[in-house]
């Protein structure tokens, strides 16, 4: 599917149907067999994210080779091509309370549809808790060709067809879980590309980017052939003054794509924020590794986005964490510079420990950070990173997300976490936190690493997005008092002609004073 193409993607079910069990263990001194049932559970790829409700099938007693015969649906998000089943066989008979037996789990692509059957090998291992060492024990019982616990599945995916899909296309990812560092979440990866340092620092790269991402967009609108039929040219007159069709075959002219906002709109077909973000940043790094800038799907776009997401998440915890926090913090220092200059317009240096005047700490105290703040920061900063995109374009797509993300059922947002949180002596207000989630939202989807150290470096080179911003609230503060200014006419609701004259006072009922002139 190319990044042009209007078609829907397709709902994916999964059906997962658990058959039967096999080589259970029958030990000498114990002439009962087994009495089980099978627990199963849908994971994403890297058995972090659970997929629906768990499901358990009947319990067979006495038998080390008992059909189980159950099945369960799971709606797969469409952008999840690789899924994980993992099991768990209870034994409720040889023990006086139920226990794991054994283990296993069994990888199922999600993207062709169709019925398989498949074998899950049974060990002793939980693949959740230690997934390498359950996959060596997997490997083992493999080479070895021994019988060996197992149990047998049959699965089925079916694919919607775009046609009896209802579901926007421009719609953000799900985090059904809020994200957790730990060890799976790599704190530099590798073969990190830093697309933002050479958009934010480098001008000369930023219009050699700019030129080949927009030469390579014009080249992939052109046809493979590069030329048209005669019956789509218009018809040119004869001398003879009849039309006569044109059969001679012509070139075709590219789209009119000359700008990286032609891109954005016309092939990209962004009408939110973070889509604009994701495709700038996956464009960015193919460059860089000079790939081809056209080759991502959108499905391709939906996976980098979701773990983009869990990235802002883990990037705003800890921002907001650091201006919680007690001892000195170079990234605490840079986001109250950037507090204190949005609200204030001053430059303070916050480590100088230089004390504001008083005038200036009463604005601290009285500023709000509210809906229109927010739009004005994250749009100011998609314009600093598209130039060509105007600023009603961004606002426009910036207002696109933030409304849809109010009617999502997103549950899972950084200021839930914090909301009761008291800052205590550091007087970190809440409008403050607001801020700084706001900010790290849109920055953090351009950043590579989990650290304090690429986000103070981001923010100080993303400094402009700021200034404008503060300079378009100070004309917004001015534009919204000229529209609530009274004019002098409608100050006073006396008219000449209608009601009691007294020509003793004057207009605000005051006694008029006599001019005696000498």
């Amino acid at each position: 599917m190319e990044a042009n193409d209007n078609t829907q993607i397709a709902n994916v079910s999964l059906c997962v149907e658990i058959l039967r069990g096999r080589n259970y263990p029958q030990s000498d001194d114990d002439p009962c067999a087994c009495s089980t049932y099978v627990r199963a559970k849908l994971y994403d790829n890297i058995m972090r994210e659970l997929i629906g409700a768990p499901f358990e099938t009947p319990l067979q007693e006495g038998s080390n080779a008992p059909f189980y015969n159950t099945s369960a649906c799971f709606e797969v998000p469409t952008n999840m091509e690789t899924v994980v089943l993992v099991v768990q066989v209870v034994e409720s008979s040889r023990r006086q309370e139920p226990y794991v037996m054994f283990h296993g789990s069994y990888r199922m692509v999600a993207v062709k549809p169709g019925k398989s059957d498949g074998i899950v090998f049974l060990i002793q291992t939980d693949p959740i808790e230690h997934p390498e060492k359950a996959e060596a024990e997997v490997n083992q019982a493999r080479c070895e060709g021994l019988p060996c616990p197992t149990l047998s599945i049959r699965y089925q995916i079916k694919r919607q067809g775009a046609s009896q899909i209802k579901e926007e296309d421009n719609s953000d990812v799900f985090l059904s879980s809020a994200p957790v560092l730990d060890g799976s979440c790599q704190i530099v990866p590798k073969n990190s590309q830093y697309v933002w340092f050479n958009i934010a620092s480098d001008r000369q790269w930023n219009a050699t980017f700019s030129n080949a991402l927009v030469a390579a967009w014009r080249r992939h609108s052109i046809p493979s052939d590069g030329t048209t039929s005669g019956h789509d040219s218009p018809t040119k007159p004869s001398a003879s003054g009849k039309s006569k069709e044109i059969t001679k075959r012509e070139p075709l002219l590219p789209l009119n794509i000359n700008t990286v906002a032609d891109v954005v709109f016309t092939q990209w077909n962004c009408c939110r924020l973070h889509q604009v973000l994701s495709w700038l940043r996956l464009s960015g790094e193919a460059y860089i590794q000079r790939q081809k800038m056209c080759k991502f799907s959108k499905e391709d776009v939906l996976n980098f986005r979701r773990e983009r997401k869990k990235q802002i998440y883990l990037l705003q915890d800890m921002a907001i964490s650091s201006l919680l926090s007690v001892g000195e913090s170079k990234l605490r220092d840079t986001i109250e510079h950037l507090w204190v200059y949005y609200i204030t317009g001053v430059s303070n240096d916050i480590s100088s420990g230089t004390v504001l005047p008083y005038e200036t700490r009463k604005r601290m105290k009285e500023a709000k950070f509210e809906y229109v703040d927010k739009l004005v920061i994250q749009s100011e900063f998609l314009n600093f990173l598209i130039p060509s995109l105007s600023r009603e374009q961004c606002d426009r797509l910036v207002a696109a997300d933030l409304d849809a993300a109010a009617k999502e059922s997103e549950s899972h947002d950084v200021l839930d976490k914090y909301s009761s949180v008291q800052s205590g002596s550091l007087h970190t207000s809440t409008n403050e936190i607001r801020f700084t989630a706001a900010l790290l939202e849109c920055v953090g989807a351009m950043l590579d690493t989990l650290t304090e150290t690429e986000i103070s470096q981001a923010l100080v080179l993303f400094k402009p997005c700021v200034v404008a911003a503060h300079q378009r609230m100070k004309t917004v503060v001015r534009d919204k008092l000229r529209v609530n200014a009274v004019p002098e006419h409608e100050r006073f609701t006396y008219r000449i002609g209608s009601g009691i004259k007294f020509a003793h006072l004057d207009r605000l009922g005051r006694r008029k004073k006599e001019i005696n002139l000498r």
